[in-house]
């Protein structure tokens, strides 16, 4: 049977590496650096979760709405294959991919957090406040995924699945990840917030420009969305 597998911490390192953004020049004066870094921090999470980039956010950090707007997209596309590897699909097709990218389109449009404050920690990183509530859309989904997916389960007995061929096998898979999707789908209408998630996002100095760390980059994406 289908199954859902844990949360793979180094997913989120790899999405922070692969997202990593150049930020503002490191020509600054201190009185600014603070000030900076939050715009920064506001400017990334709003680009990544929510696609919305300004005109002085771009100029900033270098990047065109075309950059932009991709750096968005690859953030989907991740998410896809996480989600794929999270509810056991294990033929991710150009079909159900783009269905799962439009979900965490959906999904992240939901995402609520605050950049606060900041603080000079040295002459290399910038502490900057973050709160966010996290979406509960899956802890939702999985508390009634069993009785929701009786019916899948019962068309499909185990010595069903074991005697399929492989093309059998890849329609099983298929029919499993829009049943898990249209679950998803469902319980978008209700999606809520978890308790608030206070973070400590460092912005750092490298190479001469200032960028949000990898590890505080992996700890705001773990907290935006609640995978139990």
């Amino acid at each position: 049977m289908k199954h859902m597998c844990k949360r793979i911490s180094a997913f989120f390192l790899a999405l922070s590496l692969a997202l990593g953004l150049c930020g503002c020049s490191a020509a600054l004066g201190d009185r600014l650096l603070e000030q900076q870094a939050i715009a920064l921090v506001q400017g990334n999470v709003d680009e990544l979760y929510l696609g919305k980039f300004s005109e002085e956010y771009m100029e900033s950090v270098g990047s065109t709405e075309e950059e932009c707007l991709a750096n968005y997209k690859d953030g989907l596309a991740i998410e896809a294959e996480y989600f794929a590897g999270y509810f056991g699909i294990e033929y991710l097709t150009d079909e159900i991919e783009k269905a799962i990218i439009s979900l965490y389109h959906d999904i992240y449009s939901h995402s609520s957090y605050t950049v606060g404050s900041a603080s000079k920690l040295d002459d290399n990183t910038v502490v900057v406040k973050m709160e966010v509530q996290p979406i509960d859309l899956f802890v939702q989904v999985l508390e009634t995924f069993q009785e929701d997916m009786a019916d899948f389960y019962a068309q499909y007995p185990s010595e069903m699945v074991d005697a399929m061929d492989e093309a059998a096998y890849q329609a099983y898979d298929a029919h499993w990840a829009q049943e898990v999707i249209a679950l998803c789908r469902k319980a978008l209408p209700n999606l809520g917030h978890e308790q608030t998630v206070t973070l400590t996002v460092q912005v750092v100095l490298t190479d001469d420009y200032w960028q949000i760390s990898d590890a505080s980059m992996a700890d705001i994406n773990e907290a935006i969305i609640t995978y139990p």
